[in-house]
């Protein structure tokens, strides 16, 4: 079933849910999609090292070397591999150019490196496979949005999250959040009390009476 791309258009999309195998990929191709179909492109990020679990394991598998991300792995082990059509943008390690098949044209180089390298934001011209390779931290996750955005690359921004890390949304003002769940007879309970929690969450009331401190983006532990 195509979902509907108005749900998507003209915004910033963080895609998350409870944990690894929730369907967060899944959806946000499916989200990809629809904006496709609809006649628009857009940007599409991941976050964190969950797409490229496989190529840390080829990594340790490719006899001795762990300098870096070994060709063989680069081209059949990356999980978070999207389609991207002529026109998006898309974030990815710059050792993995070699192996999209779009024709990437590099737009920009990313602050800081992550496990497979430094990250660059390219755009596609032409339609093809793509490796995404995102952000480890939130703060440069921020900076690529704002930087799409600013630069007119693409208004229409999907953020495959990563694992549980629902604070990504603070660093990210007028995002969109979608909770992506795996349910079934054996765990739906479970699940309907994660989603439960993420709903009693997202309708905590802001304090305003007396003195306030006010913590710019998520209150994590390195905050405190």
């Amino acid at each position: 079933m195509l979902l509907e791309p108005t749900l998507f258009l003209h915004g910033v999309n963080l895609v998350t849910g409870p944990g690894s195998g929730s369907g967060k990929t899944t959806f946000a191709k499916a989200a990809a999609l629809s904006v496709h179909c609809a006649g628009h492109t857009l940007a599409l990020v991941s976050v964190g090292l969950e797409g490229i679990e496989g190529l840390r394991q080829g990594r340790q598998n490719a006899a001795g070397r762990t300098s870096g991300p070994p060709r063989e792995a680069l081209k059949t082990e990356g999980q978070s591999k999207m389609s991207a059509d002529a026109g998006d943008v898309f974030v990815t390690a710059e050792a993995y150019l070699g192996s999209s098949h779009c024709m990437p044209e590099v737009l920009d180089l990313v602050p800081g490196s992550s496990a497979v390298g430094r990250l660059v934001i390219a755009r596609a011209r032409r339609s093809g496979n793509i490796a995404l390779a995102g952000p480890e931290c939130n703060e440069h996750l921020a900076w690529i949005v704002r930087r799409i955005k600013e630069e007119g690359w693409a208004d229409t921004i999907m953020i495959d999250g990563a694992l549980n890390r629902i604070t990504q949304a603070a660093f990210l003002p007028g995002a969109r959040l979608f909770y992506a769940v795996r349910a079934d007879r054996s765990n739906y309970i479970a699940m309907t009390r994660k989603m439960r929690y993420l709903l009693h969450l997202a309708e905590l009331p802001q304090y305003t009476e007396g003195e306030v401190f006010h913590v710019a983006g998520p209150l994590t532990q390195y905050v405190l």
